[in-house]
């Protein structure tokens, strides 16, 4: 079956601090959503939309966004445009409150249904000796959370694109070898 892979990828210096953490986080959650609205629900063009990435601080403050999706050969060029127009409308328009509370309710109760695990200790112990910062303390994590407004992803956005170095590819299958 033919089939094209389209890969965006983001990578920018940008300071490590929890806030920026989260504003990514918050940031990637709404633009997955917007994607299944338009990419997958308005456009048919694919089963889902991947978008995932880091935030590192060693061995240098860096971020990296990667928004994948398979799909027709013959929509790849334009869902990809679609996606990178979602990015140019969260530069330009925002976003709404209502994404905000939508992801950070579910980033909350994430958080909550983790916090018993080893898997949240280890992590939390990890980023104090590499970053020196508490994940565990709710000033690094949900007093952030509940107080972001859509002004603070707004800036984010603006920080992490602008300048950015851009990755941008779209693999097709070889119909010849078909």
């Amino acid at each position: 079956t033919p089939k094209a892979s389209v890969y965006i990828i983001y990578n920018k210096d940008i300071k490590m601090t929890p806030k920026n953490k989260l504003c990514y986080s918050v940031l990637c959650n709404i633009l997955r959503t917007r994607y299944i609205a338009t990419i997958r629900e308005k456009e048919g063009g694919t089963y889902g939309v991947s978008v995932k990435g880091s935030m590192d601080k060693i061995p240098s403050q860096n971020g990296t966004m990667i928004v994948s999706f398979d799909t027709e050969p013959s929509k790849a060029q334009h869902l990809k445009e679609i996606a990178m127009a979602e990015i140019d409308s969260v530069l330009k328009d925002g976003v709404t409150q209502e994404e905000i509370t939508n992801v950070v309710k579910n980033l909350l109760k994430e958080r909550a249904q983790i916090k018993s695990k080893n898997e949240f200790v280890a992590t939390t112990l990890k980023t104090y000796v590499l970053e020196g910062v508490d994940n565990s303390d709710p000033k690094n994590y949900e007093d952030i959370l509940n107080n972001m407004k859509p002004s603070d992803i707004q800036k984010f956005a603006k920080k992490f694109f602008k300048k950015a170095d851009i990755i941008d590819i779209i693999f097709t299958t070889d119909e010849n070898n078909m």
